[in-house]
């Protein structure tokens, strides 16, 4: 599956990964709404670890970033949303 993103979305998506797993203190041990959900905890904190530039240049990786960039939206902030507007 090919996924058309741009450097930027990209980048979005990897900031929210950070920005999740930097708040994910509990690793999910708690049911609070923050940070990733008991069965992304594991995968959102690897994928919190990878260089952006490693990032950039993986397919596999920018698809799992996307995924739960879409996925935990509702908590991030507005400049970590992958699918905004272009401006």
């Amino acid at each position: 599956m090919f996924v058309t993103l741009t450097a930027d979305q990209l980048t979005r998506a990897w900031n929210a990964v950070q920005w999740l797993a930097n708040r994910d203190l509990d690793h999910a041990a708690n049911a609070n709404g923050v940070g990733f959900s008991k069965s992304d905890t594991r995968i959102g904190h690897k994928l919190a670890r990878w260089p952006l530039a490693v990032v950039h240049q993986s397919e596999m990786l920018a698809i799992m970033l996307l995924k739960l960039a879409r996925k935990y939206r509702k908590q991030l902030p507005p400049e970590y949303i992958v699918d905004q507007a272009c401006r």
